[in-house]
């Protein structure tokens, strides 16, 4: 889970219908992976 604490100052996330569909600022894009399975929640 993300905290806005965590977040750069600049990062920003578009949502549509729960889910990421765009990250602005993050380069790792490990919450994209996860919703797309391939990647798992430890």
């Amino acid at each position: 889970m993300l905290y806005s604490e965590s977040l750069p100052p600049d990062a920003r996330l578009r949502l549509k219908d729960g889910k990421i569909v765009e990250e602005i600022g993050l380069d790792d894009g490990v919450t994209a992976l996860q919703q797309l399975g391939l990647i798992k929640v430890a």
